[in-house]
């Protein structure tokens, strides 16, 4: 987007209210009710809280106290990763549109392929690991996420669309598995392991198609 002269902050405002409209909005609202459950005012108010009955003991179960970012994280990537992307393209082309009339297709398409690469990337790698997951560019997009100095998009087009595969490795399964053995595998015991991994070293990895 800076590359490209345009507003990140933008970009994040349109995420907002283009989430309003979807599922979202759901996610979005769950952790905001357990976040303002989980806060306090002062001091007093949380003293008297915790020596309710039950507190301390949910606390301990896992019931509540339980870190929100990485559970919701967990929630958005298991069950909201098409919303996520789709979320995410509709504010991008709201976002061009605004900014960049004059070379608006050729830029859209170009960001549209970075937000479907960065998307399969994070499809089913908590779940349904097992799943084929594949995609078209007409962009090197794997080059692109490594260049350090970034080019004009029309520099990464292929002559032809090339087929992508996205894949797990078996140590990345086997990761994932025994985390999820150990913490459970809801949300809450999800967003434990994403707590104590890289996310990144979690994606699939891009393989070019043979055919």
């Amino acid at each position: 987007l800076q590359a490209n002269k345009l507003s990140v902050f933008r970009w994040l405002v349109l995420l907002m209210e283009s989430a309003q409209n979807t599922e979202l909005k759901k996610l979005y609202d769950e952790f905001k009710h357990h976040s303002n459950f989980e806060l306090r005012e002062n001091i007093e108010d949380l003293e008297a809280f915790i020596q309710e009955p039950g507190v301390i003991e949910q606390h301990i179960s896992g019931k509540m106290g339980f870190n929100l970012l990485y559970t919701f994280k967990a929630l958005a990537l298991t069950r909201y990763p098409q919303a996520m992307f789709e979320t995410a393209r509709d504010a991008m082309e709201k976002l061009i549109s605004e900014s960049s009339p004059s070379h608006h297709e050729v830029l859209l398409n170009f960001l549209k392929e970075t937000l479907s690469w960065d998307y399969k990337s994070f499809s089913n790698i908590l779940e349904k690991m097992d799943d084929k997951v594949t995609g078209v560019f007409g962009y090197n997009i794997a080059q692109f996420s490594k260049d350090e100095t970034i080019q004009k998009s029309e520099n990464y087009k292929y002559k032809s669309p090339i087929e992508v595969h996205f894949v797990l490795t078996g140590e990345q399964k086997k990761y994932v598995k025994r985390n999820t053995s150990i913490f459970g595998d809801d949300a809450p015991g999800i967003g434990r392991l994403l707590s104590n991994a890289h996310t990144s070293k979690m994606l699939r990895h891009p393989v070019l198609s043979e055919d």
